[in-house]
């Protein structure tokens, strides 16, 4: 099931410390890696760019 959320607030319920893996897919221009680089200024790790 798909849940539509804001970028602010997917970002605030994410952590790093809680054991979680994001992947992300999605049609190109969505978004996909200023959130992964959101997500790195956060304390994820960033596997690679693309």
């Amino acid at each position: 099931m798909t849940q539509v959320v804001s970028f602010a607030a997917a970002l605030s319920a994410l952590s790093p410390t809680d054991g979680r893996v994001v992947l992300m897919c999605g049609l190109a221009s969505s978004g996909k890696t200023t959130f992964s680089q959101a997500l790195a200024d956060k304390g994820f790790g960033r596997l690679g760019p693309d």
